[in-house]
């Protein structure tokens, strides 16, 4: 996947090989075949082997933020397992970036984060000093692990998902360890690395 920053720079592969994905405020945007609904994907025989141009409203922006960084890797619960594995065999600090809602904090993420540092912490991780934010997020996680689905139910990004129908992807994403891969950015495109 090569993933942009903006819908400019994705139009720019039109009639390329490569299939062309951009979101924006949870819908596909006019003009494209697909945006980041990972069920659209999912089993889909005009996807499977293709790269993809992908450009969303938030995790693009984030990652076009970041892409300097020395390893930029990208994880959510269905690679939480496999993620803090593959950051512990790094052996290098790590900094966890958080996608995200235009720009601002959302909950789930944030819960992500929190889970995601909690899995490290458990494998011989220790807090930066100065880390109330990790701090935030763990502690929102550690309220909310018993049933998250249930915590988020009045967050923002659930409730502007549910008005667009996307009940079967809020499902989806919040469920733990369903592959075993971690994308990687590498030379500008996110290469998956089994773990």
């Amino acid at each position: 996947m090569i993933p942009v920053a903006t819908i400019d720079e994705a139009k720019k592969h039109i009639g390329s090989r490569y299939i062309l994905a951009a979101e924006r405020g949870g819908e596909v945007v006019e003009g494209f075949s697909y945006g980041n609904s990972p069920l659209s994907y999912q089993n889909n025989p005009e996807v499977v082997g293709k790269k993809l141009v992908l450009t969303t409203t938030n995790g693009t922006q984030a990652i076009a933020a970041a892409e300097d960084a020395a390893a930029l890797c990208v994880g959510a619960f269905s690679n939480i397992t496999t993620l803090s594995s593959w950051l512990v065999n790094q052996q290098k600090d790590v900094m966890i970036l958080c996608a995200g809602w235009k720009s601002r904090l959302n909950l789930e993420d944030t819960i992500f984060a929190g889970a995601l540092t909690r899995l490290l912490l458990n494998q011989g991780f220790a807090l930066d000093i100065d880390s109330d934010a990790a701090l935030t997020a763990l502690t929102l996680y550690e309220q909310s692990k018993e049933d998250i689905h249930r915590f988020l139910e009045p967050s923002s990004h659930r409730q502007r998902l549910s008005k667009l129908n996307l009940h079967d992807d809020i499902e989806y994403c919040l469920k733990w360890d369903t592959t075993s891969v971690v994308p990687v950015l590498i030379n500008g495109e996110l290469i998956n690395v089994q773990v």
